[in-house]
C-alpha cells in the first residue's frame, strides 16, 4: 500500500525518515546515507494459507509434490486460499532517547488475537520485530506466515528460539529442512 503520511524523527546527530500507512504502521524506514530503505511495505504482515474444499490435505500434497511449475501454480490458484491479517486499530507509537516503537494489534480468522511491535533505533539502521499470536485450536491444515519484505537480496535476518539468537541456515547440516524455522512462541 502507498504511504499516507511521512514523519521526520530528529535526533542530535541525524534524521530518520519513516513512511507510515494510514494507521501509523511503518511502510519504509530510511536513515541518512542509505540508498534503499531498511525494509519495504508489508514488513511484519501476518498471512495464512489454507487448502479449500474436500480432502484438503491431499490437495496440499498435490500442490507441493507437483514438479511442473505451471501446473503447480494453476493448482495453487484453484485450491489454496491466502488471507492476510486485519489491521483496524491505530498503531501506538512510543519513543525513548534511542528508539521508536510501533505497536499494533491485529485480527485474523485463524487466531484469537495478534500483536506486533516494531522497534527501530534512531542512530543506526537496526530494527527488531516481535509478533505474538494466540492460535485457535484446529485440526485443519493451515500454514501461518510473517512477511519480511527486505530490499537487500541475500541478507538473512536473525531469529530467536528459546531465547537464543541464530541466523537461518548458518551452521545447519547440509540437506536438512530449510523451508521453515520454528521461532519463539
Amino acid at each position: 500500500s502507498k504511504p499516507s503520511r511521512s514523519c521526520l524523527c530528529r535526533t542530535d546527530s541525524a534524521s530518520l525518515k519513516v513512511a507510515a500507512d494510514r494507521l501509523g504502521w511503518p511502510l519504509r524506514i530510511r536513515w541518512p546515507g542509505m540508498a534503499v530503505p531498511l525494509f519495504e511495505a508489508g514488513f511484519g504482515d501476518f498471512l495464512s494459507v489454507e487448502p479449500t474444499g474436500f480432502a484438503p490435505r491431499w490437495k496440499m500434497r498435490n500442490v507441493f509434490m507437483d514438479r511442473d511449475d505451471s501446473r503447480r501454480k494453476a493448482q495453487w490458484g484453484r485450491t489454496m486460499r491466502v488471507r492476510g491479517g486485519i489491521y483496524a486499530s491505530p498503531c501506538r507509537r512510543t519513543e525513548t532517547p534511542y528508539t521508536i516503537a510501533f505497536e499494533q494489534r491485529f485480527r485474523h480468522p485463524l487466531i484469537a488475537w495478534g500483536w506486533r511491535v516494531l522497534q527501530i533505533w534512531k542512530e543506526e539502521p537496526k530494527a527488531r520485530l516481535r509478533v505474538s499470536i494466540n492460535r485457535r485450536p484446529s485440526m485443519d491444515p493451515q500454514v501461518l506466515y510473517l512477511q519480511f519484505s527486505l530490499p537487500c537480496h541475500g541478507v538473512v535476518p536473525y531469529l530467536s528460539n528459546g531465547g537464543h539468537t541464530f541466523q537461518p541456515g548458518d551452521g545447519q547440516l547440509a540437506g536438512t529442512c530449510m523451508d521453515h524455522y520454528a521461532i519463539d512462541g
